[in-house]
């Protein structure tokens, strides 16, 4: 579904990703991993069109989209989950939803999606008419992804989901996410929790100082001695 091609990408004159390649499968959680600063969220801005490429190419679904602009992303299938959840904190519940699906000219399906994520997060629906800023950490940890999946997309790009939850609602995140992959949802997952984001994930990659020094199936990363030592440890 996604092939990024020997990727160079960073800000201004800082080139952050140094010739990065890998591959996204349909219906696969793929984790990305590595250590802050690594390039982790620079590689899912890439991908979304929010940081332009030097080289390189990335193609999803067949389609070229090295130099298209992150507001084509959504019609083409791609949503991204920020980091830092960036929910409209003024606006409600129910208005950062309906944001979610402003591409789509139906709005009898936009109505019918939001009330599909009500169903999959009823919390939501108990707070649709409450500002999202006064939602907790967790709940507007759900906003942001049901804001993202109002959109029907083919890929999700999650950036840092865990980040500062606590351990219950860390679980509850990671299991939303895993039951995605159930519904079709194929996702690239950056996450600083390597372990919860290797335990949900078909494929793995490990970024470090923008380049890919390890890949293979998540199952295989938990058992590597080197990942566990430079990212497993507690």
């Amino acid at each position: 579904m996604l092939a990024v091609k020997d990727v160079y990408a960073g800000y201004g004159n800082i080139r952050v990703l140094k010739g990065i390649s890998m591959n996204i499968s349909q219906r696969q959680i793929v984790a990305l991993i590595g250590a802050n600063g690594a390039g982790k969220t620079t590689t899912l801005k890439a991908i979304s069109g929010l940081v332009p490429l030097t080289t390189g190419e990335i193609i999803f679904d067949g389609v070229d989209i090295s130099h298209k602009k992150a507001h084509k992303m959504i019609k083409l299938g791609i949503s991204q989950v920020p980091e830092g959840r960036q929910v409209f904190p003024e606006l409600s519940v129910l208005d950062n939803l309906i944001l979610g699906g402003y591409s789509i000219k139906d709005k009898h399906t936009v109505s019918e999606r939001i009330e599909d994520m009500f169903k999959k997060f009823p919390r939501l629906k108990e707070r649709r008419r409450q500002a999202a800023g006064t939602l907790s950490g967790g709940e507007q940890q759900m906003v942001a992804l049901a804001r993202a999946l109002i959109s029907s997309p083919k890929l999700l790009l999650l950036d840092e989901p865990s980040m500062g939850l606590s351990p219950k609602l860390v679980d509850e995140v990671f299991a939303i996410i895993a039951d995605l992959r159930e519904q079709g949802i194929t996702a690239l997952l950056v996450e600083q929790n390597a372990l919860m984001a290797l335990s949900i994930a078909n494929y793995a990659y490990v970024i470090q100082t923008g380049r890919i020094i390890l890949e293979g199936p998540a199952s295989d990363m938990i058992a590597n001695e080197e990942v566990r030592r430079a990212y497993l440890a507690q």
